[in-house]
């Protein structure tokens, strides 16, 4: 089975890729990027790559993140917890992989605005009234993204990219494609996550749309994957992503 047409961007834009390899890092726009005021993350575990990233290429801009379960004594337990184990299976690269977490998020915290809190209907309103212009949104929040496409909606005037990823889209396609018609922005890239499990048409469930807002073109033709494109689990191939021509 292939996607709808809607879904596959138009053209070739200029794109760069944030975040770490693998799984948390995403294609954007780069112009959106770096007119970009204020960056608003819902949904980073203990990743926050992208958002360190993306402060690098602009300094200006402020970030706000949030989360259901992040917080430093979360960080602190999960030391705590793999250190007894340490005297057991003697796993110091898990031990290390931790601590340097910890000591990660405590220096971020100086520059990003940590806020443990879930989001759901109504809530990204209300942060975004917070805001004013030029505003990135990156989310990934698990299947909670269909109850806030009406709060994007209501604010895309004020919003200069977006990345979104879509859970469960087989259960979702009529919500997706409804937005994808109201939505203003530019879809500029799409990217199938791995790690996501097949529907009974063997199409993957999971996908990762970019949007910006007057991007640039840097070519007619666009090529999926794209190859700054990185499989969300090493382990397993890329995507093929196939659209239907109508």
């Amino acid at each position: 089975m292939s996607f709808d047409k809607i879904l596959k961007p138009k053209y070739n834009y200029d794109l760069i890729r944030i975040g770490r390899d693998n799984d948390g890092g995403y294609l954007v726009e780069k112009k959106s990027l770096e007119n970009t005021q204020s960056l608003i993350s819902l949904g980073i575990s203990d990743d926050w790559s992208f958002e360190e990233q993306f402060l690098k290429k602009n300094k200006n801009t402020s970030i706000k993140c949030f989360d259901d379960v992040l917080d430093e004594k979360l960080l602190l337990k999960k030391i705590i917890i793999q250190f007894v184990f340490f005297f057991y299976n003697r796993n110091f690269r898990l031990l290390k992989k931790h601590i340097s977490t910890y000591l990660s998020f405590l220096r971020m915290k100086k520059k990003i605005q940590f806020n443990k809190k879930k989001i759901s209907y109504n809530d990204l309103n209300k942060i975004l009234n917070q805001e004013k212009n030029n505003i990135f949104l990156k989310i990934d929040i698990e299947g909670g993204e269909y109850r806030i496409l009406d709060d994007l909606l209501l604010n895309q005037k004020k919003i200069i990219g977006l990345v979104i990823e879509f859970h469960d889209c087989d259960l979702h396609r009529k919500k997706i494609l409804e937005f994808l018609s109201s939505f203003n922005l530019t879809l500029v890239h799409i990217h199938g996550n791995n790690f996501a499990e097949r529907d009974l048409n063997n199409d993957i469930t999971v996908l990762e749309l970019t949007f910006s807002k007057n991007p640039v073109q840097v070519g007619d033709i666009n090529i999926l994957p794209n190859k700054l494109d990185m499989p969300n689990n090493f382990q397993k191939s890329e995507i093929i992503l196939n659209f239907k021509k109508q």
